[in-house]
């Protein structure tokens, strides 16, 4: 995978504003959606993680788990033990990758 840095998005839409005017939208509205996708990828507070019963990945600073909120219940709930209190420490969530798509052409 490569990693683009914010600074080379910028240095592109730069470059690409000065050179190619005609093209920047379309390039920009690339930028964005790379932009998107790196801040959907990073691990975020608890406070901004889903409470309808996704499954999410879970970091309790050991270690993530794969958890989601018991409605009922009013916590956290995952692959850990239920009764287990590093369940209680969640810090941070993050979401699952989509699942693979397999078909005769093969994995996407």
């Amino acid at each position: 995978m490569i990693e683009i840095t914010s600074e080379a998005l910028n240095s592109i839409r730069l470059r690409c504003e000065a050179r190619m005017p005609f093209q920047s939208s379309e390039v920009l509205s690339l930028i964005a959606e790379v932009e998107r996708l790196r801040a959907e990828r990073q691990w975020q507070p608890m406070e901004t993680a889903p409470r309808d019963g996704a499954l999410i990945l879970l970091w309790n600073g050991y270690g993530t788990l794969i958890g989601y909120w018991g409605c009922r219940s009013q916590c956290w709930l995952g692959s850990a033990p239920l009764d287990n209190p590093k369940l209680k420490e969640v810090t941070h969530w993050m979401p699952l990758p989509k699942p693979l798509s397999i078909s005769a052409e093969g994995v996407s």
